[in-house]
């Protein structure tokens, strides 16, 4: 196994008798971007070619996942990326395929320069960072069918500088943080049916819009429940 990681290569997850599997991948530092791979962080640009990546090989060493691959990984299955340090993604991603998700967590944080896009029906996005999510300038999120989803979870705080969307009806976005929600662009579902919430333990700030439209949509945003104010 490897503590770092390129994936540039393909896995079937397909089950013809049965729900569709995961590909799970958890190497130390993930760098998520258009090309050039790099399995072992040493140049040699080596494809991926086992599943099982140890968080005690090779420490201290960076990996590259490729957008290509991810997006061919997740026709077959949903596709997980665990990292004991940070993820970072640096090139957009926008996937169609129904009933999938990309699932991204860290053990410190989880850092989005480029867009992410989920386009097929019950198929969306999940984020999650021991300490922080920052959603960069430029950096949108966005679900653009029925079903779509956003979940975004940090054990500090969830920072929002590019917009959160989800248009299908329904859709859902959950924010959730162990601190603050920090809101500086636009959050938005569409969609009949739809649900958006924002939760933090201290507070929700937002400086821009926080919306929702469509017969039946719910949003709530809750903070404060560490009693130290102000809230939202």
């Amino acid at each position: 196994g490897k503590n770092n990681l390129v994936f540039d290569g393909k896995v079937d997850l397909l089950a013809p008798g049965g729900n569709t599997g995961t590909l799970l991948l958890d190497p130390q530092n993930i760098i998520i971007q258009a090309a050039t791979p790099d399995l072992n962080g040493d140049g040699t640009s080596l494809d991926l070619t086992t599943q099982n990546i140890f968080f005690a090989d090779n420490p201290g060493a960076t990996s590259t996942i490729t957008t290509p691959a991810i997006i061919a990984q997740l026709v077959t299955g949903n596709v997980t990326l665990q990292a004991t340090n940070d993820i970072k993604v640096n090139s957009a991603l926008t996937f169609g395929t129904a009933s999938r998700t990309l699932e991204l967590a860290a053990k410190h944080d989880v850092i989005l320069n480029a867009a992410l896009e989920a386009d097929g029906t019950n198929s969306g996005f999940k984020l999650s960072a021991d300490n922080q999510v920052s959603v960069n300038v430029g950096a949108t999120i966005t679900t653009t069918a029925a079903g779509g989803s956003i979940d975004i979870s940090a054990g500090k705080n969830v920072n929002v500088n590019a917009a959160l969307s989800g248009s299908g009806a329904p859709s859902t976005i959950n924010v959730v943080a162990g601190q603050d929600v920090v809101a500086a662009a636009a959050i938005d579902v569409s969609g009949a049916n739809s649900v958006l919430n924002l939760i933090a333990s201290r507070d929700v700030i937002s400086s821009a819009a926080i919306t929702t439209s469509g017969a039946t949509t719910v949003m709530k945003l809750i903070a404060d429940n560490d009693g130290t104010g102000p809230g939202v």
